[in-house]
């Protein structure tokens, strides 16, 4: 009697990695002591990017959109940092906040 010898499935490891993050930009809207104020961070390329925050008061915060309240009169710059597997990119929002009373 022949046996007739069963073949094991081909197999092989595939590894997903992200995009790198390009073309970060930072915004926000105007503010007056004691408002919010509107962050928005955009990325052109890039996959499952965090985003960290520095309101550049102390103050930190996360997510592509954010708010955050200065308390307290001074010139402020706020940086994002966009991070993934790739590595990380930081941006300014490209304004000093001299805050003043509204």
């Amino acid at each position: 009697m022949w046996r007739r010898a069963r073949s094991k499935p081909a197999s092989t490891a595939v590894t997903v990695v992200d995009v790198p993050i390009t073309g970060l930009r930072a915004a926000s809207s105007p503010t007056t002591l004691g408002t919010a104020t509107f962050f928005t961070a955009t990325i052109g390329d890039g996959t499952n990017a965090t985003y960290v925050w520095d309101f550049g008061d102390g103050d930190t915060g996360s997510g592509a959109t954010v708010t955050h309240i200065y308390v307290a009169l001074g010139a402020y710059t706020a940086t994002v940092t966009a991070t993934n597997g790739a590595g990380s990119v930081s941006a300014a929002n490209g304004h000093l906040y001299r805050l003043g009373e509204g």
